[in-house]
């Protein structure tokens, strides 16, 4: 897999890993308390975007690249989007297991493309 296949997927991943953390925005505030509706709503629209945003630059990285080479890929960016975005901006904890997982993951990730 050439450099521009993994970099369209890798931002696939990452466009799929933002529609999350926004959705995950949108439903922290609407739980808030006296949440706007309108922003709600327009929130969960951006992450629809998002999510819809990042399947054509997926399907264009699929024509480039093996199956089973592009959609570890995109799982493995997604994943380790999500979990940095989580920490940046959720403040979720970030124990010592979590980064053993990562390097794992980012170590198959390795195996996969190389």
């Amino acid at each position: 897999m050439n450099v521009v296949s993994i970099a369209i997927i890798a931002a696939a991943g990452i466009i799929n890993a933002s529609g999350s953390a926004v959705l995950k925005y949108a439903m922290n505030y609407k739980a808030g308390p006296d949440p706007n509706m309108l922003r709600y709503g327009i929130l969960v629209l951006a992450a629809m975007m998002l999510y819809g945003g990042c399947f054509p630059l997926y399907a264009m990285g699929l024509s480039r690249a093996r199956l089973s080479t592009a959609q570890p890929t995109f799982s493995a960016v997604s994943y380790l989007s999500t979990t940095l975005i989580a920490l940046l901006f959720f403040s979720e904890p970030f124990l010592p297991l979590k980064i053993g997982g990562l390097a794992v993951i980012i170590v198959g990730m390795v195996m996969v493309v190389g």
